[in-house]
């Protein structure tokens, strides 16, 4: 009987000491919320650069591209970035998404710069080329 009673009371400790940090940790998902922005090259960048980048020697290549953001698209971020931090932001480029992360600062200055796979920057580079600004609902 004793080691039943030991095992009960085991268990309650566990109880004790798992169910709140269970607790506190959905809380803490529940409070994280993804935000999605959405930039269109035309209408949101003043200068758009993309370079190649091979692997040492290897045959696959990334694509690095940096945008400089206009002044309204810039200002638009850094509200968007002061007011979410801690929550995930996925950036969209004309419709294509193109990264997911965790908000740690205000993203301030309008540059952004990010690294696409082959596959991605097939769909997405020649969009970057468009000059007239057409907003896609």
């Amino acid at each position: 009987m004793t080691l039943f009673f030991g095992v009960k009371v085991l268990l309650s400790i566990i109880r004790f000491i798992m169910l709140p940090a269970l607790t506190i940790s959905l809380s803490n998902a529940a409070l994280s919320q993804e935000v999605n922005h959405h930039f269109y090259s035309a209408c949101d960048f003043n200068e758009t650069e993309v370079e190649i980048i091979s692997q040492d020697g290897s045959e696959t290549e990334n694509i690095k591209v940096r945008v400089v953001l206009n002044s309204e698209a810039a200002r638009k971020l850094e509200l968007l970035t002061r007011k979410n931090l801690g929550n995930s932001l996925s950036i969209y480029i004309n419709g294509e998404k193109i990264t997911t992360a965790t908000i740690q600062n205000e993203l301030k200055g309008g540059v952004l710069q990010f690294t696409l796979n082959q596959r991605l920057a097939t769909k997405l580079v020649p969009g970057l080329l468009r000059t007239s600004c057409r907003l896609h609902g």
